[in-house]
């Protein structure tokens, strides 16, 4: 019997934009990324795992154990139209980005973060996320692994160190990597968002965003909030960025990520991944064919797929 599953394409799957547009007006800068019509996309013949619902362990995460922070940024008023993308920020400011998710996480998590990023002149391959299995609690193995793809990305880029952003659970496993003398030194700058607080040594810089300090979010929210964003490229940068919202794209609009197995995170290796454009109101395919079909290889990674705005 064939298994068939339809999931809501930003809802499942780690999108890539492909760009940002502007009016050419707007005095209040936001982000373009989601495209105003809607892509459903749907896998079959697909194993299933049914992992149950769980949510993240929350520590309680000092802001006041902060090494370096961010000063309160002003927050644009947001214009619909969105804007192109700012020019490229230097390559020695915009460091590699290794973003390190928690238990039960992804890295969707840090796609929204990313696009605003990128919007603020952020190389879009310069944002790297260690994605791990999101139910396991091995701690120093996923340091472990952390120190390979920490040292990918150092020889990738050709440069000596990286930013690491960690998140609830990554926040252990970050600070298990910077306890090693081998490994601190590969960091310019440290995030630990509400989870274990920044380390004690203040070896690295660190700034260590939490629930406190973004009152009324939530523990997953505080990674992929605007606010928590921009506090992140702050401290990071060294200046408040210009774009913070998400709004509707313009033209080209292009789509990839991966399908998974969730929460273990690997790929669904021999799925058929067809994606159907839908009403944006009823969710009802709006073709008789799909605008673009995908048999997944063993990392379940599809696209790029570019996409009709209209």
């Amino acid at each position: 019997m064939r298994n068939r599953v339809a999931l809501a394409a930003f809802a499942a799957f780690s999108l890539l934009a492909a760009g940002c547009s502007s009016d050419g007006n707007s005095s209040s800068p936001t982000l373009s990324t989601d495209p105003p019509t809607t892509a459903a996309v749907e896998s079959t013949d697909a194993p299933t795992t049914d992992a149950p619902t769980t949510d993240e362990p929350t520590t309680d995460a000092s802001t006041t154990e902060v090494a370096s922070t961010a000063a309160t940024t002003t927050e644009p008023s947001g214009n619909p139209d969105g804007v192109d993308p700012l020019p490229p920020l230097a390559d020695d400011v915009a460091l590699p980005i290794v973003f390190v998710h928690g238990f039960a996480g992804s890295a969707q998590q840090y796609e929204s973060q990313k696009m605003r990023f990128v919007a603020n002149g952020y190389p879009a391959d310069r944002i790297v996320v260690f994605e791990h299995d999101g139910a396991g609690m091995d701690i120093a193995g996923y340091a472990a692994a952390l120190t390979a793809v920490v040292d990918a990305t150092v020889a990738e880029f050709g440069v000596d160190q990286v930013y690491l952003v960690g998140h609830s659970r990554g926040t252990l496993v970050s600070q298990t990597f910077l306890s090693e003398p081998a490994q601190a030194p590969k960091v310019a700058k440290y995030i630990a968002i509400d989870g274990a607080p920044c380390p004690a040594d203040n070896a690295v810089p660190c700034l260590a965003p939490n629930q406190a300090g973004l009152p009324g979010q939530a523990h997953v929210e505080t990674a992929t909030s605007k606010e928590s964003f921009a506090m992140q490229y702050e401290f990071l940068v060294g200046e408040a960025p210009e774009v913070v919202d998400i709004v509707p794209q313009r033209d080209p609009i292009v789509i990839s990520g991966r399908a998974v197995n969730f929460p273990a995170n690997t790929g669904r290796e021999g799925v058929t991944l067809d994606v159907w454009p839908v009403d944006a109101d009823t969710g009802q395919r709006t073709s008789d064919a799909p605008v673009g079909t995908f048999l997944l290889p063993a990392d379940g990674s599809f696209g790029p797929l570019e996409l009709d705005a209209d």
